[in-house]
């Protein structure tokens, strides 16, 4: 790994179930380290509140994550 930048933050990373499959999810301190991974090895984004709770902490809820609607009031810019 000489002159490689380490990105996950994670040592593990996560284990999730989905549709009889198990995933391995990593967490990345940046949006711009996750997407190199990607890049280079392939995945997809998953937002934490997909998880499950409680004893089905395992279960990945893919898909359900639905971003708030911006507040009208709201000048910052993205």
């Amino acid at each position: 790994m000489a002159g490689r930048e380490v990105l996950i933050t994670s040592a593990t990373g996560l284990w999730l179930y989905w549709q009889k499959e198990w995933y391995q999810a990593f967490r990345f301190a940046k949006q711009q380290h996750a997407e190199r991974f990607m890049q280079e090895f392939g995945g997809e984004p998953m937002h934490p509140s997909e998880r499950g709770k409680g004893k089905r902490w395992s279960q990945w809820k893919k898909g359900t994550y639905m971003p708030k609607p911006r507040n009208p009031y709201d000048f910052s810019e993205d």
